[in-house]
C-alpha cells in the first residue's frame, strides 16, 4: 500500500513536470519569441527540445548508475534522495529568473539523473513486498502486487494530465494568447511548485516503508528456511 501511494506521487510529479515543460517555456521563459542559450539565439520550439533531450538523457545515466548506488546505500535511501533531491531543484525552477537559462538546464540535468532511478527502482521494491507477502500469508502474490504498480503508474499519469488542465485554467490560461502575469505565475507554479509537492509526499510516505536492505536479507532468508524445511 506504501509503494502504491509512493508510484502515484512518482508518476504524478513526473506527469505534471514533464506536461507544464512547454508552457513553462513558451509563455513564462521565451514569451518574446527567442532567448539565449549558450550563445545562442534560439526559439521556443528548439528550447523545448533541447531541454526534454538532456532530462532524458540524464535520466538514462542516472538509471545507469542505480545498481553500484543501491548496492551502497540501499533501495529505499536512494529513492528517497532521489525525490528528495527533485523536490528541491523543482521548486528552485519557481524562483529563477527567466533569464536564468543556464541554471534551468544544470537543475534539468541534475533533477532527470536524480529522478530517473527512482522510477526503475521502485519494480524492485515491488518484488521485495512479494517476498513479504510469501512470508506473512504463505502465498505469494505476485500477480496482485504487481497489478497495483500498474494501476499506481495509469492512476498518476491520468490524474497528472487532469490537475495540470485544472490548474492552468485556474490562472486563466488561454492558449496561444498574450499571457497575463497570473498566467505566468501559474506556469511557475505548475512547473515548480506543483510537482514538488506529490516528491515531498512520496519522500514522507517512504519513511515508513520498512522493507530495507536489512529487513529484506532476513525475509529471503526465512524463506529459504520454511522451503528448506518443507522439503524434508
Amino acid at each position: 500500500m506504501i509503494l502504491t501511494l509512493v508510484g502515484i506521487m512518482t508518476c504524478l510529479y513526473v506527469a505534471i513536470r514533464n506536461g507544464s515543460i512547454i508552457y513553462y517555456f513558451k509563455y513564462y521563459v521565451n514569451s518574446e519569441g527567442t532567448a539565449n542559450l549558450f550563445g545562442f539565439q534560439i526559439g521556443a520550439d528548439a528550447l523545448v527540445s533541447t531541454f526534454m533531450v538532456v532530462g532524458t538523457v540524464c535520466s538514462i545515466l542516472g538509471t545507469i548508475m542505480l545498481k553500484p548506488m543501491a548496492a551502497l546505500i540501499g533501495k529505499k535511501k536512494v529513492y528517497m534522495v532521489s525525490m528528495a533531491l527533485g523536490t528541491i531543484l523543482s521548486i528552485a525552477y519557481y524562483f529563477l529568473d527567466k533569464n536564468q537559462i543556464t541554471l534551468m538546464f544544470t537543475f534539468q540535468a541534475l533533477c532527470n539523473f536524480a529522478v530517473g532511478p527512482a522510477m526503475a527502482m521502485m519494480w524492485s521494491m515491488y518484488a521485495d513486498t512479494a517476498d513479504y507477502s510469501e512470508l506473512k500469508t504463505g502465498r505469494r502474490a505476485t500477480g496482485l502486487i504487481y497489478s497495483s504498480a500498474n494501476f499506481a503508474q495509469k492512476f498518476g499519469w491520468s490524474i497528472g494530465g487532469a490537475i495540470a488542465g485544472y490548474l492552468l485554467a485556474y490562472f486563466g490560461f488561454v492558449a496561444n494568447a498574450t499571457a497575463s502575469p497570473e498566467t505566468i505565475h501559474g506556469v511557475r507554479v505548475l512547473f515548480g511548485l506543483m510537482p514538488a509537492i506529490w516528491s515531498a509526499i512520496a519522500v514522507v510516505a517512504l519513511f515508513f516503508y520498512q522493507l530495507d536492505e536489512k529487513k529484506v536479507i532476513e525475509i529471503n532468508l526465512e524463506l529459504a528456511a520454511l522451503k528448506a524445511k518443507k522439503s524434508h
